[in-house]
């Protein structure tokens, strides 16, 4: 029995990691990213196949691309699970951060989400599948220069709860992921010289953000590993969940 699974921001860093690590699993595994892949209009059914893992180019932020893939997705079978990785990051202070900038964040962080559940929803709706948004420990936790990003981040982690809850009578379960710093390009752009990386490890008490207890950076495939297990039986009676993966960064109790 074939087993769906669209990965949103597969191109890349986590969502990329996640693509792997489910099409391994055994899961048929579609990636979804603006910036690579074949382009919708070329991609047949057909393609669709567990062998391999396939990207495809579609921006969550446009809904007509968004609900095209799902038509794809649909003929070969329909998805049994979502894992939304899309996201941008425009670091700033709230009081100066562009406007626009903020609703690129909107845009992408938010409303993708949105546009997926609601074009792959019902496929998973159908199958009592499985749902993983993944956002960031910047969504529970204030942090300077990236709030604008943590209130995007948090809005989708209760827009995924929500769809939990409304569709847990059919058996769907929607869970949320917080990475905390993670070795992608998003995090390297954030540091401004080599001493990122000690200063992310250490903590900065000038910007009030601890270090990491664990001491490492994570690597996407932790994350990967983390939405794997929540889509996997093992978690069948976890669902409206909001796991922190960030080696102990946020102290969350």
């Amino acid at each position: 029995m074939t087993r769906i699974v669209v990965v949103t921001g597969a191109a890349s860093g986590i969502g990329a990691a996640c693509l792997r690590a489910l099409n391994e699993r055994g899961w048929t595994a579609v990636g979804l990213d603006r910036t690579d892949g074949d382009r919708i209009s070329t991609v047949a059914a057909p393609m669709v196949d567990a062998d391999a893992p396939q990207l495809w180019r579609c921006d969550v932020t446009d809904p007509d691309d968004v609900a095209q893939a799902a038509s794809l997705v649909a003929d070969a079978g329909g998805c049994e699970a979502l894992v939304n990785v899309a996201g941008v990051l425009r670091a700033g202070p709230v009081g100066s951060l562009d406007p626009t900038a903020f609703r690129e964040m909107i845009d992408v962080n938010l409303v993708g989400v949105l546009h997926c559940l609601q074009a792959f929803g019902p496929q998973v709706i159908e199958r009592g599948g499985s749902v993983v948004t993944v956002a960031s420990n910047s969504a529970g936790v204030p942090r300077t220069g990236i709030g604008a990003y943590g209130a995007t981040k948090a809005a989708a982690a209760m827009l995924t709860r929500s769809f939990g809850l409304e569709n847990a009578g059919a058996g769907v379960r929607a869970n949320v992921v917080h990475p905390g710093s993670t070795r992608t390009p998003m995090l390297e752009s954030l540091w401004a010289d080599p001493s990122g990386e000690t200063s992310t490890l250490n903590g900065d008490l000038d910007a009030y953000r601890l270090g990491i207890p664990l001491r490492r950076i994570a690597d996407p495939v932790d994350i990967a590993d983390t939405v794997a297990f929540l889509l996997a039986s093992d978690a069948r009676h976890i669902t409206m969940q909001e796991l922190y993966v960030d080696g102990g960064a946020s102290l969350r109790s």
